[in-house]
C-alpha cells in the first residue's frame, strides 16, 4: 500500500463505508493528511515523499501512543498507529472491523491501545 486511493480502495474492497473528511494537520507529524470516516470512525491518512520521511515520524510516537515526540495527546478514543512504505495512519476507535481492514491493508499496528 503506497498511497492513499490505494487504502481507500482496499477499505471500500473489504466492505466498509468511507467517506471523505477533508484535509487534516498534526502538529507533531511533518506533512498535512487527509481525514476519512470509515464506519463511522476517525482515520488520519499522512502520505510521506518517501518511506524513511514516514519512519521518522512513526519512530517518535510512544508504544501506548499517548505521546508523540514531546507532545502528550488526549484523544478522542482509543489510537490505533499504523505504517506502510510511505503511509501513516492514525485510527481513533474500537471497531473490529475498522482495525481488521486497517491491519490487513496496512500490517499490524506500530502503536496505540
Amino acid at each position: 500500500m503506497r498511497d492513499f486511493a490505494g487504502l481507500v480502495a482496499a477499505l471500500r474492497g473489504a466492505g466498509l463505508t468511507v467517506t471523505a473528511a477533508g484535509t487534516v494537520t498534526q502538529p507533531f507529524f511533518a506533512v498535512a493528511g487527509q481525514a476519512i470516516t470509515v464506519q463511522g470512525e476517525n482515520v488520519q491518512v499522512f502520505a510521506y515523499a518517501d518511506a524513511a520521511a514516514a519512519a521518522q515520524d512513526a519512530a517518535r510516537v510512544a508504544p501506548d501512543g499517548g505521546s508523540i515526540g514531546a507532545t502528550m495527546v488526549d484523544w478522542m478514543a482509543p489510537p490505533h498507529f499504523y505504517r506502510q512504505a510511505q503511509l501513516l495512519a492514525l485510527h481513533l476507535g474500537q471497531d473490529t472491523a475498522v482495525l481488521s481492514a486497517l491491519s490487513q491493508a496496512l500490517g499490524p499496528p506500530f502503536a496505540g491501545r
